[in-house]
């Protein structure tokens, strides 16, 4: 049997504590909504299409599948299958690891060179970082 790293295991954790109070608050949003009585899964639609198809968003790509835990049925999808490079959850692992290795009270060390001189508030030459 594969020993999971604690790391990881720390995440899920995390994210099987959170995750049931955020789907319980988004519940109670959707069934507050005027007109969810109605049909909310159909204005759940409406909603996500129109904030994901927001031109603001453009550049932004979108990768969500949304399943209810009551049927199993898809109440909304939009490039679920896409392939994507991972954000968030990877920074979560990593903040984990990196608490677990280094501690709570590292800090890293950055130090500022130059090589020139300060005129009037105002550096002329590069400013050099390391660290």
């Amino acid at each position: 049997m594969k020993r999971i790293p604690a790391a990881i295991l720390l995440s899920l954790v995390l994210t099987g504590f959170l995750l049931p109070g955020w789907l319980s608050q988004a519940r109670e949003a959707i069934e507050a909504y005027p007109g969810a009585t109605t049909n909310p899964v159909r204005r759940l639609r409406a909603d996500l299409e129109r904030i994901f198809s927001d031109p603001d968003l453009g550049n932004a790509r979108w990768g969500i599948k949304i399943i209810s835990l009551d049927r199993s049925e898809t109440l909304y999808e939009r490039d679920a299958s896409q392939l994507f490079v991972p954000a968030s959850n990877n920074k979560i692992v990593t903040a984990v690891v990196a608490l677990i290795r280094l501690g709570p009270d590292y800090r890293y060390e950055t130090r500022l060179y130059t090589d020139g001189q300060v005129q009037n508030g105002v550096l002329k030459g590069n400013l050099i970082v390391v660290g």
